[in-house]
């Protein structure tokens, strides 16, 4: 029988989990600190892509290659080693079994008991959060207010396991208390935990016409439902892990009575947002109202702000520019808020990701896994687009060169590029993409038909390698993904908080960042 890991045990377990994966991206470093828009320009498959995998890929061809892969990623919870898939592509495989492995392992025992606190919140643990409602009365709060369906999964899911901790933590110790729902936006979660719930919700936003916007979307419902709407309210505040969230609540105590506890959620909290209200969770202050529950869903790691990111590569994607050119790009100072790392493990090692890391944590394999599908014309077409662009820029005058090189600078540093080219269901030739992006860029290159036939010719070559430089990269975005939320979690335990998890909350196909971390003191 398998005994719990003791304080002890359990953080160094996760600090070791942590080493692990930090010393496999930093392996394959290359493949996620590039930008496929240099794939061209970078020759990044040949550079990047260890000899041993290329050799596999060109004796085994693209349909064999795309074949494995898939079969990897449509791996739910347990990986499926066949034999006459991974024989013939020995090191690739082993590479795409540590990627998975390292996003399931999220979830051992030693490390985070997800199922302990399933089973303490849900009574079972093989039951879905989406089902456990049988123990609350759920009020009539039509899933019709709730759109698109990936809000109404997320809502429905989160609002009934925050529910259920309030009910379990709270509400059966006769204890009164509030949510708080921090970057609550219009306000789906705060809503739903209101009117299906009947909980006590304080919804607030930085931004008083986001505020403004959850207020009358509420009293909309409200009107529709013939309900009071005393039970959420909305204020317009700049959080800080300094605030005293008690002292907001008692602001509408002429509305609910006396709140005793407080419970801090918060649905896809973006960037630092999400850091800021675990350290606003972890922090002690001396309150009659305390913070005793959390439940929150981080999202946008690519805006997080890091510490210790080195003075040369700050957030700074690199180029390739001809040699000539080199030089002209500009950094951006930091934020003085960050967001990454939190925990004193990875600060004292003064770790970073960079942006293009951070960028691809955002990303979701498991969709591009189920659809099977890349959209390779997109990605072919902007990879040819910077070719055409870097041999403009050196080749035409000072000032077109200038203006040029600072919208590259822009492109790259701010994240401010191309954008989206091709329309919904829309199919566009190269010649097309390229007239298309000149005029988004606010370029006069006019190209001849000829001679972006000629580019397509002689590039056509790279196709069928970018689809697979994609998709071997993308499987390392969740074991990046891992690293800020193993960090998040060893946070708060190295602050003494022991009972803190991350629980799946939701299926990462429909809303790609599924994992809540939860805590309790």
């Amino acid at each position: 029988m398998m005994t719990n890991p003791t304080k002890m045990e359990r953080r160094r377990a996760l600090q070791d989990s942590l080493n692990d994966r930090i010393n496999f991206i930093k392996s394959v470093e290359e493949i996620f600190n590039c930008h496929m828009v240099n794939f061209i320009t970078g020759n990044l498959w040949d550079k990047h892509i260890p000899e041993p995998i290329k050799e596999e890929v060109a004796q085994l061809g693209e349909e064999k290659v795309l074949e494995l892969i898939y079969h990897f990623g449509s791996c739910n919870s347990k990986l499926e080693v066949k034999m006459e898939l991974t024989a013939p592509c020995p090191t690739l495989s082993k590479y795409l079994i540590a990627c998975r492995q390292y996003y399931y392992d999220m979830t051992d025992p030693s490390i985070n008991d997800e199922e302990s606190i399933r089973s303490e919140i849900l009574n079972d643990s093989s039951t879905s959060v989406s089902d456990a409602d049988d123990n609350i009365k759920k009020r009539n709060l039509s899933s019709q207010y709730l759109t698109p369906a990936k809000k109404r999964h997320e809502v429905d899911v989160m609002s009934s396991f925050i529910a259920k901790m309030y009910e379990k933590k709270l509400a059966n110790q006769g204890i009164i208390g509030a949510i708080v729902d921090i970057g609550g936006g219009k306000g789906y979660l705060g809503s739903a935990l209101a009117l299906r719930y009947g909980l006590r919700v304080l919804g607030i936003d930085v931004a008083s016409d986001v505020t403004d916007a959850a207020k009358s979307r509420n009293d909309k419902i409200c009107r529709k439902l013939s309900e009071k709407c005393s039970f959420y309210q909305q204020k317009t505040v700049f959080v800080t892990p300094n605030t005293d969230l008690g002292n907001l609540v008692k602001e509408f105590q002429f509305l609910w009575g006396s709140v005793t506890r407080v419970a801090l959620v918060g649905l896809h909290t973006c960037g630092n947002l999400g850091a800021s209200n675990i350290e606003l969770f972890a922090a002690t202050k001396t309150t009659d109202v305390p913070v005793t529950i959390l439940c929150n869903v981080g999202c946008c790691y690519n805006l997080l702000d890091e510490k210790y990111l080195p003075e040369g590569v700050i957030d700074k994607a690199h180029y390739c520019l001809p040699p000539l050119l080199h030089g002209h790009s500009v950094d951006l100072p930091l934020d003085e808020t960050s967001g990454f790392p939190m925990s004193d493990f990875l600060c004292q090692r003064q770790f970073w990701l960079g942006r293009n890391a951070r960028n691809l944590a955002s990303q979701s394999v498991e969709r591009v896994m189920s659809q099977k599908k890349v959209a390779v014309d997109a990605l072919f077409h902007r990879a040819v687009l910077q070719t055409v662009l870097l041999d403009y820029a050196e080749n035409c005058s000072d000032t077109v060169q200038k203006k040029l090189l600072s919208k590259l600078d822009e492109m790259m540093v701010v994240g401010k590029g191309v954008g989206r080219v091709y329309k919904r269901n829309a199919s566009l030739n190269l010649h097309e993409y390229l007239k298309t992006a000149f005029e988004k860029l606010d370029l006069d290159i006019q190209l001849p038909v000829e001679e972006v036939d000629k580019l397509s010719e002689r590039y056509d070559c790279f196709k069928s390698k970018i689809k697979i430089f994609y998709l071997i990269r993308i499987f390392l975005a969740p074991v990046i993904e891992s690293i800020i939320l193993l960090d998040r979690l060893l946070y708060l335990l190295e602050k003494g908080i022991n009972e803190a998890y991350l629980v799946r909350l939701f299926d990462p196909l429909i809303s790609p960042r599924c994992f809540a971390l939860v805590a309790l003191k």
